[in-house]
């Protein structure tokens, strides 16, 4: 499996565990913006495309470090204060117990090198022609490639 494919696996695997999680898309910013209304339900997880850095610790240790983002899109109610707020901090409780894995997932030695004190939560201004909105969350983490690198 590609390292791509493995990254991409790893959040389809959380996400499918989180029925709050209506729709998983992965890709550049088009592709959410490309699915009909009919396509995309709310909450909706966007993971954008990683950029990969090799790593070597000179002590026969290969991996990939993964540096990504993903948001969690909400909707709220364009003519409602109180439902955007709404959206945006039900965004945040779920991009919440996404890093929250993320860190047990580490602990557990499913994924290396994340500390989730590093992680950075953006506001995401209201996006498309359905206004949604959500939190960009930047993490980083390993995926071991001594089988790709040695």
């Amino acid at each position: 499996m590609s390292k791509l494919s493995a990254y991409k696996s790893y959040f389809e695997n959380i996400v499918s565990t989180m029925p709050a999680i209506s729709n998983f898309v992965f890709g550049y910013m088009e592709r959410p913006i490309e699915g009909t209304h009919n396509e995309l339900r709310y909450p909706l997880f966007h993971l954008h495309p990683p950029t990969f850095r090799l790593v070597d610790n000179d002590s026969n240790y290969f991996a990939v470090k993964a540096c990504g983002t993903f948001v969690i899109w909400c909707l709220g109610d364009t003519d409602d204060w109180q439902s955007q707020d709404d959206a945006w901090d039900l965004s945040m409780e779920l991009s919440l117990q996404i890093v929250k894995q993320m860190q047990h997932d580490c602990d557990d030695g499913l994924i290396d090198d994340f500390d989730q004190n590093q992680c950075n939560l953006d506001m995401v201004k209201p996006a498309w022609v359905d206004r949604s909105r959500g939190w960009e969350v930047y993490f980083e983490f390993q995926l071991p490639a001594n089988d790709e690198l040695c």
